[in-house]
C-alpha cells in the first residue's frame, strides 16, 4: 500500500513538473516575438526611421529615366509604410519598412530581431530596384531590377545579412526574348540550364507559394494594432 502511494505521489509530482516547464517554454517563444515587435514598434516611434543609410547616394527613377541622384537622409516617420512577414523559419518575424521617394519609385529596408536588438539585414531601392515579395519561413525573398534588362533576384537571409541565391535574367534583341538563369553555389554565380534552375528554385523554396508584403502606413493606430 505505502508502495503504492509513493508511486502514486511521484506521478502527481512529475506531472505538477511538466505543467509548470511546457507553459514556460511557450510563454518564452511568444515573449520572444513579442520583444521584437516592441522594438520595432520603438524604432517606427521615432520621429525619422534611417532606411537606406545617412549620406548613402542613390540614383532616383521617376518611371521614364533617371532623375537627378540624390543623398538620403533619414525619412520623417508619417512618410514611411511597414509590414511584418515571418521570411526566415522561426518564431521572430521580419519588420520590412519603405518610403516613397519619386512617383515610381521606393527605397527599402528588411530587419530582423537578434541578440536583443533591431538589425537592418539588408536595403535596396536604387534607380529602378524594387522589392516584390517573398516566401514565408524558407528565408526566401524576391527583388527586382528592369530597364532594357530585367535582373530578377532571390535572396536569401542568413543570420543578420542577405545573400544572393538565384538570377533570372530577361532582355529582347532584335524582335527576340533571351533568358539567361543562374544558381549561387558557396557565393558564386553558376550559370545554369533551365531546368536545373528550376530545380534549385523548387528545393529553395520548398513549394510554397510567393506572398506580396502588406504594407500598413506608419501611425501610432497601425503600429499599436499589426505590432
Amino acid at each position: 500500500m505505502k508502495r503504492a502511494i509513493r508511486k502514486l505521489r511521484a506521478c502527481l509530482l512529475l506531472a505538477l513538473l511538466v505543467s509548470m516547464i511546457v507553459p514556460a517554454a511557450s510563454g518564452h517563444a511568444i515573449t520572444a516575438r513579442q520583444k521584437a515587435l516592441n522594438a520595432y514598434k520603438t524604432m517606427l516611434s521615432k520621429s525619422k526611421v534611417d532606411i537606406y543609410g545617412n549620406g548613402r547616394y542613390y540614383n532616383a527613377y521617376n518611371g521614364t529615366a533617371e532623375a537627378p541622384g540624390k543623398t538620403y537622409r533619414p525619412t520623417a516617420s508619417s512618410k514611411v509604410q511597414f509590414a511584418t512577414a515571418y521570411i526566415n523559419n522561426d518564431t521572430i518575424p521580419e519588420l520590412i519598412v519603405r518610403t516613397k521617394t519619386t512617383s515610381r519609385q521606393y527605397l527599402w529596408a528588411i530587419y530582423t530581431y537578434k541578440n536583443g536588438r533591431v538589425v537592418k539585414v539588408t536595403t535596396g531601392g536604387d534607380y529602378t530596384e524594387v522589392l516584390l515579395g517573398y516566401y514565408q519561413r524558407t528565408g526566401l525573398f524576391k527583388r527586382k531590377f528592369a530597364t532594357d534588362v530585367t535582373n530578377e533576384y532571390h535572396d536569401k537571409i542568413s543570420g543578420k545579412k542577405a545573400y544572393p541565391s538565384l538570377r533570372k535574367v530577361t532582355f529582347r534583341r532584335g524582335g527576340k526574348s533571351y533568358r539567361y538563369y543562374y544558381v549561387y553555389v558557396n557565393g558564386v554565380e553558376r550559370e545554369k540550364s533551365y531546368s536545373a534552375y528550376c530545380s534549385a528554385f523548387k528545393k529553395a523554396t520548398g513549394g510554397k507559394p510567393f506572398k506580396k508584403f502588406n504594407y500598413r502606413q506608419n501611425t501610432a493606430a497601425n503600429r499599436k494594432k499589426y505590432l
